[in-house]
């Protein structure tokens, strides 16, 4: 199950498209239900093999329990754009062109493992939501349809995500056309935000939230401690929307092919706006999540109220896989599909005393990784470390074309461990990283997953704590055992114990270089300071 391709041509892929498959075994359909921002500890059955959060979400749990699901998944960069790009193309995150979310789209002549399931595999590929490969240059367009024929898609109907949808204060992709045409139902609310139709109301509600108010601790992009649900009916909570669409691209689907839908849901990333039905929905504000580590700054009545309201994203998203399900099952379909749970990247959601994401720390750099379906072991929890970047190779595994994986595709088919439950993951050391930082994740047993990372210059969401020991001048640099420290706290940090560790995984990372430029002559390649100067332990 090993992806190791070398000289394949374009050309042997493009002549291979017509051919589909000749081997007998019958390719499944693939779901992949893709949140956005959702961390690893918040996913079914939490860290442990317990419900050990206050959490409803029974479709997920059923996932989980039938299926195989890894504690230890690692993305390939904790951004937006950047993580997806790893996961289209199956590279790793100094193998591609997109450094981080305003700089480069996605080369769009760079081969996905969507194009291949389509035009190899025979597959009917779909996308709904926000896919994020032409976010820096304003998002998939009017309908949607930018690149995605060149991406791989042979159906989408695709959005921009957040506050980029009332961006520029005009409607320029499918969901703020959708808002834009309907009006506001409650004379009140019009009255009261000065609006007609669902998009300005939208706008303005994004205004209202990015402005500070009373227990506010977050800047422009919105808050996390939103006392009042948001103006705007349940049909305009965006990722209905996104649900609505992804029935109608599985209904509109011809029946005599294999599908692939990628799912790629807003929730549950901020602003942590949610409906009245969400926040009345099973006793939200009774309930009660475990505070964050190491916050000081952030008061624990505002870091409860983000956090219940993350929660009711999270169970919105698993409504959402219930009524795929129930559609699947309709058709015939739901014993012949795959379906996993993963995500972009996760939250720090008040951990360290800081939210979103473009960290190192493992709230923000490891999500949910779950899979069920047919062929696949039931019941399994991994512990192994492993990387979402692999889930490329593991569906064109599954679908019978892995060997015509494009060139350079630098990761490893997840199948074996899939498949049996005693297979251990190919991929021996995982990497992630982003802008000024880079790591890498070993299993070494049952008790030891090491992960290291070094920061050029220091580590984004670091503590005083954190940086205790290390200069302004220096590289700020941490190694951790994850099993037994898995919120990765100062006094467990293991890098001056084991000098030798942290020689051994500084020596793993990439040598200082700038991520490349977008080759793509149509897709101009902008600027940016992204460096990667190498990890100096010296300092």
């Amino acid at each position: 199950d090993v992806l190791f391709v070398s000289g394949m041509s374009l050309a042997f892929l493009a002549a291979s498209a017509t051919s589909f498959l000749t081997n007998s075994v019958e390719q499944p359909n693939i779901l992949l239900f893709f949140p956005d921002e959702f961390r690893y500890d918040w996913g079914p059955l939490g860290y442990y093999n317990t419900t050990d959060l206050p959490l409803f979400t029974p479709n997920f749990q059923q996932l989980a329990e039938t299926g195989v699901r890894f504690t230890r998944a690692f993305v390939g960069a904790p951004v937006c754009a950047p993580s997806r790009a790893c996961l289209a193309s199956g590279r790793q995150y100094d193998q591609n062109t997109v450094p981080e979310n305003f700089h480069n789209d996605f080369d769009p002549t760079v081969t996905t493992f969507y194009k291949v399931l389509r035009d190899v595999g025979g597959y009917h590929t779909m996308v709904t939501g926000r896919d994020d490969l032409d976010k820096s240059s304003g998002g998939p367009g009017d309908d949607g349809s930018k690149h995605s024929i060149e991406l791989g898609f042979s159906d989408q109907i695709r959005c921009d995500g957040s506050t980029d949808v009332t961006r520029g204060g005009q409607p320029h992709e499918p969901f703020g056309f959708w808002l834009k045409s309907q009006p506001v139902p409650n004379a009140s609310i019009a009255k009261r935000y000065n609006v007609s139709d669902l998009f300005d109301l939208q706008a303005a509600r994004f205004a209202e939230l990015g402005k500070k108010r009373p227990g506010d601790r977050d800047g422009p992009f919105g808050s996390y401690a939103i006392p009042d649900p948001m103006p705007l009916p349940d049909a305009a909570y965006q990722d209905n929307w996104i649900g609505n669409s992804a029935l109608t691209l599985l209904k509109r689907r011809p029946l005599t092919k294999p599908f692939f839908l990628l799912a790629s849901h807003q929730a549950p990333h901020p602003p942590m706006d949610i409906t009245k039905s969400m926040m009345e929905s099973n006793g939200l504000r009774s309930r009660m999540f475990p505070q964050p580590v190491l916050n000081t700054p952030i008061p624990p009545r505002e870091v409860m109220m983000g956090r219940q309201n993350y929660a009711a994203k999270i169970e919105r998203l698993d409504y959402w896989l219930g009524q795929y399900k129930a559609l699947l099952a309709e058709q015939g379909a739901l014993n012949s599909t795959i379906i996993c749970l993963c995500s972009d990247h996760g939250e720090m959601l008040f951990d360290r005393g800081v939210t979103a994401k473009s960290k190192p720390w493992s709230s923000a750099s490891s999500v949910p990784l779950v899979c069920s379906g047919p062929q696949l072991s039931r019941g399994v929890t991994s512990t192994d470390a492993v990387s979402t970047v692999d889930l490329a190779p593991t569906f064109l595994d599954f679908a019978g074309v892995l060997n015509h994986a494009p060139p350079n595709m630098s990761t490893m088919s997840l199948k074996n461990v899939l498949t049996s439950a005693s297979s251990a993951p190919m991929r021996k050391i995982v990497h992630f990283g982003l802008d000024n930082f880079r790591g890498v994740v070993e299993t070494i047993n049952v008790t030891h997953t090491l992960k290291f990372f070094c920061c050029n210059g220091g580590c984004p969401g670091s503590t005083p704590a954190d940086k205790a020991g290390f200069s302004n001048s220096q590289d700020e640099y941490h190694l951790f055992n994850i099993v037994s420290n898995r919120f990765e706290l100062p006094p467990l940090d293991l890098r001056k114990a084991y000098p030798e560790l942290v020689a051994k995984y500084a020596g793993m990372l990439p040598s200082p270089h700038q991520t490349p430029a977008n080759p793509n002559s149509s897709i101009p390649a902008q600027g940016h300071g992204y460096i990667w100067q190498g990890c100096d332990l010296q300092g």
